[in-house]
């Protein structure tokens, strides 16, 4: 990894600006020039002429020659009061800079600026002074931060996100207690924040120092699906981060009694939530988990449906010349008992069959019934499979980036709700979905266990079922259709922990054992043979990293699907370089683009300030163009040649391609490789090494993930009783 270079220059010219992003041509002393690209805040109103000093990555163009990535600027002999004011303006009131200039010109500019403003009373009227002095205190305290922040590994990027975050506070806030930065998110970790502190005199023992690494733990393991951190794993991870490798930086208390009493310092004023038996959460997330046992319970009321059961399945059978299984129907009495049904199953189990059979019953009650899905792609499918519309969970319940239409104030109306691909729903959203409606609806619940959980924190699904108190309904009979297909089969197996039909050429489930060397090449031609059929394929890779990792893979595939020309242009974001043509997946929900986590398409174009992409309706409706801004691109969007088994939840694919082999390690989970081969519809090809199947298959250990929701539930319910 190339280390951080400091760069001194004379800005040239802007090459290109968008929000705080710029790109800079800058001529050192020796005249050589250099490019600079990145993050320059505070920079407002960058110009030629000014002497700058940059600290970044070094990197080289083939067009542009060599390149600084840049983490952290700042400028150099800012003797002029316009100069200073261009770099540290932004965020603080209007001021009037040509006057200013005029009052500190014969006494010092920039010095006395920051020296005694007061002097410049008597040039000015006593409005324009007293509204000066305020526009000068905050502008020392603008520099002054930025000051004690520049000297630490803190970047350009990161230091906006902490004036957006706390404004004027901020500086009260690196001297009383630096640990609150890591409220501010932005990528802001506790070692850049443990710099920052030591710099302004807090000491490796400090008690707010556990409390900054209790505050970063517990915020961190959202990350891996933890609602909490259980006392031993919270210990675990202060000490790691609380011990480090820097002398400076060691630890030397004792480590349990400095947690404890953190923690209680933290939970008196409401910083943390302890639950004994579970563990210690942040307010947040308990709040959503607690509220989440309380709503549910309200609703576990008798069935509302009035119809008879009986008669309306033999007519629903006859009607569409099926047999429903003994689950099935079963499924549909349990709405006479409850107004809280989950429904769980494996694919070719009849889950979709079931979904159809109680929408129908709904219309004869003449219920009004909403169909709804965690993700955009999985709402399509419902709709295709029911003929019913059906939105995303948060289009339907109206979100808009940082609230909901709907909530405790407001209810979304409908009889009842049936919420699909439960497994991917997380323990936030879930509690809205709760908060959101009436007590007297009725909520079916669907989805299959066997999947991996929601990338959110929380594990809703498994967690309702464990906890048992609703009406569950497990569908475990294949239906003879879906027999025949070794995909479903093999799924069904895996799930079971027994040994896969490894099929051959003319079956669609096909495994193939290859040295972990030749799977690339092999994936290549595999993806060129079906891109020239244009069939609708992915490949799935259990991790990022490693020879059949998804990074190495999305670079292989790229260079042979989608190679480099002069006709194509190129965008770098972070070590990414995205490029005309490029397939991609969307990374996080839009809902005023109308993009979702998981929607897949193609990089249309790349223009000066957006980047236009093609989003694929996945056989569910009609493509669509959506232009995305170029400084976000890179967040909301990701190369998808290749994409993780996480990634690909709620999707289908006509052909599926998974490597698995001995390297993936800890990934050999049979949650995973259950998930990965039932996202194909048609084929599925397992290329590797059939000891790490087997070893994935015995590994039903599911992970671990911090919650506390089904003893909440159960609690719950026995306070209900005990009423």
């Amino acid at each position: 990894m190339a280390k951080s270079v400091k760069v001194e220059g004379t800005i040239e010219k802007v090459v290109f600006s968008s929000g705080d992003y710029h790109i800079l041509s800058l001529r050192k002393s020796d005249g050589e020039r250099v490019s600079c690209k990145g993050s320059f805040f505070p920079a407002y109103c960058l110009i030629s002429g000014l002497k700058i000093e940059v600290q970044g990555k070094p990197s080289s163009n083939a067009k542009y020659g060599p390149q600084v990535d840049v983490q952290l600027w700042r400028p150099l002999e800012t003797n002029s009061v316009s100069d200073f004011l261009r770099y540290f303006v932004g965020g603080i009131p209007e001021v009037d800079i040509g006057l200013l200039e005029i009052a500190t010109k014969p006494k010092g500019g920039v010095k006395l600026l920051l020296g005694d403003p007061r002097e410049l009373a008597e040039t000015c009227t006593s409005s324009s002074y007293e509204s000066l002095i305020n526009f000068v205190d905050a502008l020392v305290t603008a520099h002054e931060i930025i000051s004690i922040l520049g000297s630490s590994a803190i970047t350009s990027s990161q230091i906006r996100v902490l004036f957006d975050k706390f404004g004027a506070e901020l500086k009260d806030i690196l001297k009383t207690n630096p640990y609150r930065l890591l409220e501010a998110g932005g990528n802001i970790q506790f070692s850049l924040v443990d710099q920052v502190a030591f710099s302004m005199g807090f000491g490796p023992d400090s008690p707010i120092r556990a409390e900054g690494a209790v505050l970063w733990a517990l915020r961190d393991a959202l990350t891996s699906g933890h609602l909490c951190l259980r006392r031993g794993d919270l210990a675990t991870e202060v000490d790691r981060m609380m011990s480090g490798q820097d002398e400076v930086q060691t630890f030397s208390g004792n480590l349990s009694e400095t947690l404890i009493a953190a923690t209680e310092r933290m939970a008196a004023r409401g910083a943390v939530c302890i639950d004994p038996e579970v563990g210690v959460y942040l307010p947040k997330y308990f709040n959503f988990e607690r509220g989440t046992a309380k709503l549910l319970t309200s609703f576990l009321g008798p069935s509302t449906i009035e119809l008879n059961i009986q008669e309306f399945i033999q007519k629903y059978e006859e009607s569409q010349g099926i047999e429903l299984s003994f689950a099935q129907k079963e499924g549909i009495l349990k709405l006479l008992e409850s107004r809280v049904l989950v429904i769980t199953g494996q694919p070719g189990t009849g889950k979709t069959s079931l979904t159809r059979a109680l929408v129908a019953l709904f219309e004869q009650a003449g219920l009004q019934f909403t169909l709804m899905a965690p993700t955009g792609i999985a709402a399509k499918r419902l709709s295709a499979a029911t003929g019913h519309a059906a939105g995303t969970i948060h289009r339907t319940l109206g979100y808009q980036g940082d609230s909901w239409a709907y909530g405790e104030e407001s209810k979304f109306s409908t009889d009842v709700v049936i919420l699909d691909e439960a497994s991917m729903v997380d323990q936030e959203v879930f509690y809205q979905v709760l908060q959101s409606l009436s007590q007297g609806t009725v909520l079916v619940i669907v989805g299959d266990d066997a999947q991996l959980p929601s990338v959110g924190p929380g594990n809703v699904l498994r967690e309702l079922i464990s906890s048992g108190v609703a009406p569950v309904v497990r569908l475990d009979q294949i239906f003879r259709q879906a027999a025949a297909s070794k995909i479903i089969c093999n799924a069904h197996s895996i799930n079971k922990g027994a040994d896969i039909d490894t099929g051959d050429s003319e079956s669609d489930f096909r495994f193939i054992s290859m040295p972990t060397d030749k799977i690339p090449d092999f994936i290549v031609k595999m993806a060129e043979k079906l891109k020239s059929r244009d069939a609708n394929f992915q490949v799935i890779s259990p991790k990022y990293d490693g020879v059949v990792g998804v990074n190495a893979l999305n670079n292989v595939l790229r260079c042979a699907l989608n190679p480099a020309s002069d006709t194509k242009h190129e965008l770098k974001v972070g070590s990414t370089v995205f490029r005309d043509g490029d397939r991609v997946i969307i990374t996080k929900n839009d809902y005023k683009m109308g993009v979702y986590n998981g929607d897949t398409g193609k990089l249309v174009e790349i223009e000066r300030d957006q980047v236009i992409v093609r989003v694929y309706s996945g056989g569910y409706g009609v493509d669509r163009l959506v232009s995305f801004k170029r400084s976000e691109f890179g967040e909301k969007v990701r190369l998808a040649y290749a994409i993780t088994t996480h990634r690909s939840q709620g999707s289908e694919y006509g052909t599926v391609i998974l490597p698995f082999v001995a390297e993936q390690g800890r990934m050999l989970q049979r949650n995973l490789l259950y998930t990965a081969v039932t996202r194909a519809k048609e084929k599925v090809w397992v290329l590797g090494d059939m000891s790490a199947i087997r070893k994935a298959i015995a590994n039903d250990k599911v992970v671990y993930r911090g919650t506390g929701l089904a003893k909440a539930l159960r609690s719950e319910v026995e306070n209900a009783a005990g009423k």
